[in-house]
């Protein structure tokens, strides 16, 4: 279920099925032959070499996984293919001032140019310019799973606490909370490729 070293420099593609069950060929099968539009992604980061990381005796974090790696992966985190591709037109917040206790709603607009229906997985991550050293670089804040028919234009909502949005670790308090500030909500395809930004501001006074 982790990470295996290997030379993928010769293919153009490498499907991941990793315990699939009893009717896993099936399912290879179908996506192998176009039956089914894959939509998976991948839930980590996969390095090109060990080499990249810190030392395996440290266990602090920087360094590692997308939230604090800053080098350049095989694979990154939320990467995956699939047959076609969609444009992201544009994104929007419902509101771009918001308190701890409430929800902002992304919406991305994504437009398929193809002849066929195209599984894709909305992704949106939060990073701010004044995150200190117990705040990760990005973080994964929301996503959405849709399917765009051929040549259509579909609007595609993604509902984000602030608590989670703005969440950074608290030294004082020794918890999670939301952090005053304004913070960078970037919208893609995965933690790498990154097609849309927004900001939205958490005022000072929020509680």
């Amino acid at each position: 279920g982790g990470c295996v070293d290997f030379d993928a420099d010769q293919v153009n593609a490498a499907l991941m099925a990793w315990y699939y069950g009893q009717r896993g060929g099936e399912a290879v099968a179908e996506v192998l032959l176009g039956e089914q539009q894959p939509g998976g992604r991948l839930p980590l980061t996969w390095y090109k070499t060990v080499d990249d990381l810190p030392p395996f005796a440290s266990y602090a974090m920087a360094g590692r996984t997308y939230r604090c790696f800053t080098g350049t992966p095989r694979w990154p985190f939320g990467h995956g293919l699939t047959y076609g591709s969609v444009d992201f037109t544009a994104a929007a917040l419902d509101k771009t001032t918001v308190d701890a206790k409430q929800t902002v709603t992304l919406t991305a607009t994504l437009r398929n140019p193809g002849t066929a229906p195209v599984e894709e997985v909305v992704q949106v991550y939060a990073t701010r310019t004044d995150a200190g050293p117990e705040h990760p670089r990005r973080a994964l804040v929301g996503f959405a799973r849709v399917s765009v028919p051929a040549g259509a234009t579909v609007p595609v909502p993604v509902a984000l606490p602030v608590t989670r949005v703005a969440a950074a670790w608290s030294s004082e308090a020794h918890a999670v909370v939301p952090k005053p500030g304004t913070i960078t909500l970037e919208v893609g395809r995965s933690s790498a490729d990154i097609r849309q930004r927004v900001e939205v501001v958490v005022p000072s006074t929020a509680k």
